[in-house]
């Protein structure tokens, strides 16, 4: 990863944290930032496919899988604000003393990292699994992308019940670690269809012809 040839080896050290913030800090800020946009971009997806599923889905169905999504949202915004701020308080921290520093570090790192972007990403595969089963009964989206709703069903699946799953094939681990990349490009790809799907119904072949 990017971050490990930085210098950010392994992100549960507090002292490899320390010297990664004081050296690219601005770096863990920009990556803030962009979790912070993806929450915006989220909101507006579910926004869009909510609407879109309004003549497709019961009520009930669509605010339910709306709500795992805006609080996928919520705390992706969490995480990624958690980030930006952090930086240079946990730095002025560690210059007064350097125990407090580093707990500090591992304070943001754990409800940062741990807690509310991990969150953040479960809960979006689970809005990604809710789109796809009513997309996939009312016919909104491809069936390919309706079936590939099953990496982020496999990500939920591992977060709720992964200290059970000791057994359990490596693929569905590799699987797990795909969806964090895999749900992001979902979104993309159903939000392009959507538009696309829009477009067509909006603007119809002469329908812009002289005089129209």
């Amino acid at each position: 990863m990017a971050v490990a040839r930085l210098g950010l080896t392994d992100g549960d050290d507090a002292a490899v944290g320390l010297a990664f913030f004081r050296a690219h800090g601005d770096v863990y800020v920009a990556a803030g930032l962009g979790i912070v946009a993806m929450a915006v971009a989220l909101t507006v997806a579910v926004i869009g496919l909510d609407e879109a599923l309004a003549e497709r889905a019961s009520r009930v169905a669509r605010r339910s899988v709306a709500a795992c999504g805006f609080f996928a949202a919520a705390c992706l915004a969490a995480a990624g604000a958690v980030q930006v701020g952090a930086p240079g308080p946990v730095l002025r921290i560690a210059e007064i003393d350097a125990a407090d520093g580093r707990a500090a570090y591992l304070v943001v790192h754990l409800v940062g990292v741990q807690g509310a972007y991990a969150a953040g990403l479960l809960a979006v595969s689970g809005w990604v699994v809710g789109i796809c089963v009513l997309a996939g009964r009312s016919r909104l989206l491809p069936a390919p992308l309706v079936w590939l709703g099953v990496i982020p069903a496999v990500r939920v699946l591992i977060g709720l019940f992964g200290p059970l799953l000791d057994g359990a094939p490596d693929a569905l681990f590799v699987l797990y670690l795909a969806g964090a990349v895999g749900v992001n490009l979902w979104v993309l790809i159903a939000g392009a269809v959507l538009a696309r799907a829009a477009h067509g119904r909006t603007v119809r072949p002469g329908s812009l012809g002289p005089g129209g």
